[in-house]
């Protein structure tokens, strides 16, 4: 390791603990566990089995700018069953666990995640944190169920976030940016989507979804279609890679009688733009607007 990531380093680990982190080592699980004051009535523990999800977990609710997803997690105090969708090591999901002792669907394709998905899980149950429901699905969503490879593109440790479910060329390339034309490594996984969740797979239809895939997520909006009819879902939180990704999702959502409440643009002025959009049932529209207008303490 050179000198100015192990120093990169450091620092965070300086700021974790300087802001209230704690770390310990659970021998039950053969991991360590993070503690976090970040928002909750009660630390939010986490396994953390690499640098990359210590940063996670240190970085999580802590933006400069008003984050929207880290608002609507807040606001989602009536949540009945929420699809972590593109769940990586589980943060969102994890939260909202503890926060409002809600069910959780944790749906992600990537083995390494799972593992700490599982392990975070095994500990916050363990010790009584918990009081909702837990799902934990091995699968990629998207549009079609049946099998399909995982591309990775490094290593397969934990932490990893750039990874390929089924089709390439639905990912958004920027010019310059060859991170996925190398494949390192493969795996076949399950494919699922939003809709066989719960029609043919039985789990609880979810009342909140939050949807992070990178760029798949037009694929997982078609997949959803049913869901959407449906109108169960009072709000949703999609992170949208590039134009077209957005006016797809956009299109699917206000057709099914959702409206946008709020967006967070990850990057101003970068192009293709990365954003994060909440949609709601335009009878939550005044109550998201109401909370979203509150100090954040």
């Amino acid at each position: 390791m050179d000198l100015r990531r192990f120093w990169n380093r450091a620092r965070l680990v300086q700021g974790f603990f300087g802001a209230g982190g704690r770390l310990r080592y659970a021998s039950e699980v053969a991991s360590f566990v993070a503690s976090s004051p970040v928002g909750a009535s009660r630390p939010l523990e986490v396994c953390v089995r690499s640098y990359r999800e210590l940063r996670r977990l240190h970085e999580f609710g802590r933006n400069e700018r008003p984050d929207s997803v880290w608002k609507w997690l807040n606001w989602i105090s009536d949540c009945r069953m929420l699809y972590d969708i593109g769940a990586s090591n589980g943060l969102e999901g994890l939260f909202a666990l503890t926060k409002h002792g809600c069910s959780v669907t944790f749906v992600e394709p990537y083995t390494p995640s799972i593992e700490s998905i599982l392990k975070s899980v095994f500990v916050a149950t363990r010790g009584g944190n918990v009081a909702g429901q837990v799902e934990i699905v091995h699968a990629g969503c998207g549009d079609t169920d049946g099998y399909a490879r995982l591309l990775m593109h490094g290593a397969p440790i934990a932490g990893e976030n750039l990874n390929t479910f089924a089709d390439p060329s639905a990912y958004l390339r920027v010019d310059g940016d060859d991170k996925r034309a190398k494949v390192a490594i493969s795996q076949w996984v399950k494919g699922v989507t939003i809709d066989s969740l719960s029609t043919e797979h039985r789990l609880p239809a979810p009342s909140h979804v939050k949807i992070d895939v990178d760029g798949f997520e037009a694929k997982v909006i078609s997949g959803a279609a049913s869901t959407l009819r449906a109108g169960t879902v009072e709000s949703w939180a999609i992170e949208t890679n590039g134009e077209a990704n957005a006016a797809i999702v956009d299109a699917a959502l206000r057709g099914a009688g959702y409206v946008e409440a709020e967006r967070f643009v990850h990057y101003p002025g970068v192009v293709p733009a990365t954003m994060d959009v909440i949609y709601v049932k335009p009878a939550r529209l005044d109550d998201w607007r109401h909370f979203a207008a509150m100090p954040r303490t």
